[in-house]
C-alpha cells in the first residue's frame, strides 16, 4: 500500500478524487467538506454516523439529587415499558436504543424530520414523542435532550444486545 498523499505518514487506504491519490482515514476525515467531496461514499458515511454518547447529559449526581429530573426520565422510560409490553416484552435493547437515538436526532441534533421505514421503531418513537408532548410539555427542550442523553447512556451501559435495559426499566420504572 502506498502512503497517504496528505500526511505521508500512514498507509493510504481511501481513494480520494480531490487529492488524486489515496489518503488515510484520519486525513480523509479532517480534510473532507460537503462542497469538495460531493458524491464520495466516505462523506455520506460521516453524515449518517451520530455520536449519541457525546450528547450533553446530566451527571449521575445531578440525576440522583433532583426528583424532577428523575420524574422526567421516568415518564420516558415508562412509555418505553408500555411499548415493550404492547409487543409481549419481546423487544430487544437495540430497538430501545434506536428509538432513543431518533429522539436525540430531534432534541440534541436539531433534525426537523425524524423518521424511519421500520414500523416497530416508528411506533415506539411516536409513543414516546406523544408522552413527551403530553407529560413534559412545560419542560425546556435542552432539559429533555439531556434527559434523553442520560437514558441513552444508561441503556447502552446496561445492554449486551439482549434485554438487560428493558428488564431494568420494567423492574424499577414499570407501568
Amino acid at each position: 500500500m502506498s502512503k497517504c498523499s496528505i500526511c505521508g505518514l500512514r498507509k493510504g487506504k481511501r481513494k480520494c478524487a480531490l487529492k488524486s491519490g489515496v489518503v488515510c482515514s484520519l486525513c480523509c476525515g479532517e480534510s473532507r467538506s460537503e462542497e469538495s467531496c460531493e458524491g464520495c461514499q466516505y462523506l455520506q458515511q460521516a453524515k449518517n454516523t451520530r455520536r449519541y454518547d457525546k450528547c450533553p447529559r446530566f451527571s449521575p449526581a445531578e440525576m440522583d439529587s433532583d426528583i424532577k429530573l428523575q420524574g422526567y426520565a421516568r415518564a420516558i422510560e415508562k412509555t418505553l415499558c408500555l411499548w415493550d409490553r404492547k409487543h409481549g416484552e419481546r423487544l430487544n435493547d437495540g430497538s430501545a436504543l434506536r428509538v432513543i437515538g431518533m429522539l436525540l436526532d430531534g432534541y440534541s441534533f436539531g433534525d426537523s424530520d425524524v423518521s424511519t421505514t421500520n414500523v416497530l421503531l416508528s411506533e415506539g418513537f411516536e409513543m414516546v414523542m406523544t408522552a413527551i408532548k403530553q407529560d413534559l410539555h412545560d419542560v425546556p427542550t435542552e432539559t429533555i435532550a439531556k434527559i434523553l442523553g442520560v437514558i441513552h447512556f444508561v441503556a447502552k451501559r446496561r445492554s449486551t444486545g439482549r434485554r438487560e435495559y428493558f428488564d431494568v426499566i420494567h423492574r424499577y420504572v414499570g407501568l
